[in-house]
């Protein structure tokens, strides 16, 4: 079981792992991918939805004429709706960034690019809390998470602006929630519901994670009654159809 302790010491892996990203930041952007992922972004937030179409600029105001729009969007956000299908849970995890980059006066795309080491760092603090909860010694949770650290910093997609290091703290999350919560099995399986959908919503091959977190929930509640099994599903589905019913309309 967790303690005050661990809680320091998952803070202290958290600011670790978040200065020593900046060893690898670059700030910039480097593919089409992230271009359009912040088009996308800048486009929700502006107008507060996932609706786009082929017209629409990131920098144009719903006023615009169509063909101005046209004439000033760039090649790479003339897909229409692409990426908020696809990953609408990585634009609304940069919108918080681009208000940030709004009041400090900052750019836009360096800002936004603080994301991902932000979620490693937090990744990292949560593996620890995870092993410990396991329940594995101090040293060994923290080498594992400073493991997952350094290792996830050093990777290629980590650097830029892609939505797999936000899937993965999804999936962290869903695994590792009813570990962390085996007082409260209840709250346990209601974040790991909450986890997958967010996962999914962030990147849909997340959903082949399903069949390990059903075997790894199955073996959690190994000799309870079907009665509780049932009621602790019904919680998770509760806690995924929390998210995935109104995405799912918008």
């Amino acid at each position: 079981m967790c303690n005050r302790r661990d809680a320091g010491i998952a803070i202290g892996i958290y600011l670790l792992a978040f200065s020593v990203y900046f060893l690898t930041y670059a700030g910039y952007p480097i593919s089409d991918d992230e271009r359009m992922m912040l088009a996308s972004a800048l486009r929700f937030q502006k107008i507060l939805t996932f609706a786009i179409h082929s017209f629409y600029h990131p920098d144009a105001s719903p006023e615009d004429e169509p063909s101005q729009m046209i004439t000033f969007a760039p090649t790479f956000w003339l897909t229409p709706g692409f990426w908020l299908r696809e990953r609408p849970g990585q634009t609304v995890a940069i919108t918080p960034w681009l208000w940030l980059s709004d009041w400090l006066g900052t750019g836009r795309f360096q800002t936004a690019m603080l994301l991902n080491p932000t979620v490693i760092a937090g990744s990292a603090a949560l593996l620890y809390l995870i092993v410990r909860s396991l329940p594995f010694p101090p040293g060994v949770a923290v080498l594992t998470a400073l493991f997952y650290a350094f290792g996830t910093a050093m990777w290629p997609y980590s650097q830029r602006l892609f939505r797999e290091p936000l899937t993965g703290a999804w999936l962290l999350l869903a695994f590792g929630a009813p570990l962390l919560f085996r007082a409260h099995l209840d709250m346990g399986f209601f974040l790991m519901g909450l986890a997958l959908i967010g996962a999914v919503i962030t990147k849909q091959a997340a959903l082949v994670a399903l069949p390990g977190l059903l075997w790894f929930s199955l073996s959690l509640l190994r000799g309870r009654p079907i009665s509780e099994r049932t009621r602790r599903y019904l919680i998770a589905l509760l806690g995924f159809g929390l998210v995935a019913i109104p995405a799912y309309f918008i």
